[in-house]
């Protein structure tokens, strides 16, 4: 009996291993982690050129002392390339025509990927210009902005005179005047209350009102010219011109200017005074004038004003002392 026991134990055990050697064999392995699968990236889009500059943090400021406009802002190059462009204002009033267009400032660089930091400072705007002006159209763009349509190109902004953005209800783009355009008809400003005086300090001043009669605005200056024959088709004796004065839609504007002659001394001849209008004042002939042709008498207290003793009569310190000893050495007995 004791002998079966082992043999059974064997048998058992080599049954075991039989019945696992097949079942062992059969076994499936387990399949290799796969290789993550890596989606295909699409093509980066450029950025739209109208959409590769972004201005922000713009302020304006006018220095009314050095009639200076200075502009602060931040540029931004959202393209993949550096390229130049222009930096354009344009100046709008409030019926929606332009007050003064064109290039600012000179032409920026701005690095990709990156925002600049820029103060500018120009003298291009006059204070009479500044004053009517309601919205400002500030942009970039790679032509000039002389080239430029009344439609903005590039990265625009339409701001306030401080640089606050508009809401969209209140964006003109700009229009042209008539008189820009060269279609103004008849003349395109009324003078009135003309006065030509010597005050006290000897200076000769003019006093007039200006009207604008076109169907936009307009900017030209006064011309006054000394002749002494209205009929002579000379340029006169002397000239003198005022400063550009410009108006909007149906405005006037009284205006007070020095008028300063080519030489001062001129006052004591010529008999009238032609006053007139024009875009570019005296180089424009009476013909050419954008209104009515004046014609005054010289009044007669009008004279060439006396040299000041700070003139010295046009010497020189050195001239004076010299002038001085002759005349010493002469009341000696």
């Amino acid at each position: 009996m004791n002998e079966d026991v082992p043999s059974r134990r064997f048998a058992s055990w080599a049954l075991a291993t039989l019945i696992a050697t097949p079942l062992g064999g059969c076994h499936k392995q387990d399949a290799a982690p796969a290789a993550p699968v890596i989606p295909a990236t699409e093509p980066a889009m450029p950025v739209p050129p109208e959409e590769r500059f972004v201005l922000s943090n713009v302020r304006f400021r006018y220095d009314s002392q050095r009639a200076q406009l200075v502009a602060s802002y931040t540029v931004s190059n959202r393209g993949d390339t550096r390229e130049r462009v222009h930096l354009c204002i344009d100046f709008i009033d409030k019926d929606g025509f332009f007050v003064h267009r064109g290039k600012a400032f000179d032409r920026i660089n701005p690095r990709p990927g990156t925002s600049d930091e820029f103060v500018d400072e120009e003298g291009f705007l006059s204070a009479d210009q500044w004053t009517p002006t309601e919205v400002l159209r500030f942009s970039l763009d790679k032509q000039a902005c002389g080239a430029r349509g009344t439609e903005p190109r590039g990265a625009s902004l339409f701001l306030d005179k401080t640089g606050r953005p508009l809401p969209p209800d209140s964006r003109p783009t700009g229009k042209p005047s008539p008189a820009d355009e060269g279609t103004a008809t008849g003349p395109w400003f009324r003078l009135e209350n003309v006065r030509v005086f010597q005050n006290a300090n000897e200076e000769v001043m003019l006093e007039y009102k200006a009207t604008n009669l076109t169907e936009g605005r307009a900017t030209s200056k006064l011309c006054v010219r000394l002749v002494n024959d209205t009929r002579c088709a000379c340029q006169g004796i002397d000239e003198a011109e005022t400063e550009d004065f410009n108006l909007g839609l149906g405005a006037s504007a009284r205006g007070s200017s020095r008028l300063e002659l080519g030489d001062a001394a001129h006052w004591d001849q010529g008999r009238q005074i032609l006053i007139y209008a024009a875009r570019f004042g005296c180089t424009d002939a009476p013909g050419e004038a954008t209104s009515a042709v004046l014609t005054l008498p010289k009044p007669r207290t009008i004279h060439a004003p006396k040299p000041s003793l700070e003139d010295g009569n046009g010497m020189s310190e050195e001239q004076l002392d010299d002038a001085e000893k002759e005349s010493s050495s002469r009341r000696e007995p």
